[in-house]
């Protein structure tokens, strides 16, 4: 409905000259167009693409954000009208789903050349003081300016992600914050690691959209495996040893908590002739017939084209040879392509001095011991190559010992 109103025009030395105006419309309806956060964390694309744009929310686009649990999230709101060319004051406030509120402001909207209104400096209350994830915010309006908002202008479903502290890390992918705050809670570095664990040692580990992430696929050869960061392991999603050990400090620093990469490697005391370990499990099939006093097995790989002796692609039983079977699994792998390293990677978390996590086949360790009583079944310590099949790779291989003495770490 329009609305009639008065103005005096000042005519010279004729006086005054009543004219009549047409004011714009009543306000009938508001909707949230778009949100943008401000001063809060840059979350890059697991594809490595680049950094999430914005506005980080609208019809066409939902874009994560983040702030540590110290501050405050800043929004710029963009809201329409209808009809375009109405005008009014009208009250608007958020709620999000942990109950933080975007407070209510009261605002005069009259712009006859535009339909849209922004709202700048858009403050919250203060966030929980711990990790968690804020999936929305709920946005709703009043049109008399003077009474609580009632009415329901829109929900900006996009990610907010809450830390503990300002994040340690650049490594800030979408996935890293999502295993970082969810599930949240955590108050304590303790309880960030525990949580953030509880996402690996399921050995089922996904990214943020649901998808596996793998650790040495199987039925991937060698060569493609070659992703050594948390940014190779999420855009592939597929990783060694040290893009999963990466990837879990990457989640933990985003939470500003303290850890450290550790290495895995042969003592070479007093196995002076040991290059490397296998993993559980690889079984003999007789008593070993290679000729050596200790390194009594053959193993090889079977793959046509190999040209690492890691590679377990097609390997199986043939002869005097020791096989690979079922052991320990890896992340979202039954059984892992690899299972011949020269080395490995852990992760020391916090300031305790022990256990260390394994990301990889999500089990923890005391110590080095710990780890081949656990997850070692042989050590290597010759490599040879007669061509039969072409390009494969033999090693002969040890039995563990009781002593459980061949593993360091670093």
């Amino acid at each position: 409905m329009k609305t009639f109103g008065y103005s005096f025009l000042l005519l010279g030395t004729l006086g005054f000259v009543l004219i009549r105006d047409v004011d714009a419309a009543a306000i009938e309806t508001i909707t949230v167009q778009s949100v943008t956060y401000h001063d809060g964390i840059t979350i890059k694309k697991d594809d490595g693409s680049g950094n999430y744009p914005t506005p980080h929310y609208s019809a066409a686009n939902s874009s994560p954000t983040a702030y540590p649990c110290t501050s405050f999230p800043k929004a710029t709101l963009v809201l329409s009208f209808t009809p375009p060319d109405s005008s009014g004051y009208f009250s608007i406030n958020g709620t999000a789903s942990d109950n933080v509120t975007f407070p209510t402001r009261t605002q005069q909207f009259k712009d006859p050349n535009s339909a849209t209104y922004t709202v700048q400096d858009y403050y919250s209350s203060d966030l929980p003081a711990n990790v968690h994830k804020i999936t929305s915010v709920v946005w709703k309006y009043n049109l008399n300016g003077t009474q609580q908002p009632n009415t329901e202008a829109g929900t900006s479903t996009n990610p907010i992600y809450v830390t503990l502290r300002n994040p340690t890390t650049t490594e800030l992918f979408h996935t890293v914050l999502e295993h970082a705050c969810s599930p949240g809670g955590a108050t304590t570095d303790a309880q960030v690691i525990s949580n953030s664990w509880s996402k690996f040692s399921s050995r089922t580990t996904k990214n943020h959209a649901g998808e596996n992430l793998h650790y040495y696929k199987p039925n991937i050869a060698f060569a493609a495996n070659q992703n050594f960061t948390v940014g190779d392991l999420l855009k592939n999603k597929n990783g060694r040893c040290g893009a999963w050990a990466d990837f879990f400090m990457a989640v933990l620093r985003a939470n500003g908590v303290t850890c450290t990469l550790t290495d895995v490697s042969v003592k070479g005391n007093p196995y002076s002739n040991d290059l490397g370990f296998a993993i559980q499990n690889i079984n003999e099939s007789n008593t070993g017939t290679s000729g050596d006093p200790l390194y009594k097995w053959w193993t090889k790989s079977t793959n046509a084209g190999a040209v690492n002796y890691f590679e377990l692609v097609g390997f199986g039983l043939s002869g005097d040879l020791a096989y690979n079977v079922v052991g320990i699994s890896g992340q979202n792998a039954s059984t892992p392509a690899e299972k011949f390293f020269g080395n490995h990677k852990v992760v020391l978390a916090g300031t305790a001095a022990e256990p260390y996590y394994d990301p990889s086949y999500g089990v923890t360790y005391a110590d080095a011991p710990d780890m081949e009583w656990k997850s070692v079944t042989k050590f290597f310590g010759y490599l040879s190559n007669p061509g039969s099949p072409p390009n494969s790779t033999f090693i002969l291989t040890r039995r563990t010992s009781g002593n459980m003495d061949g593993l360091k770490f670093q």
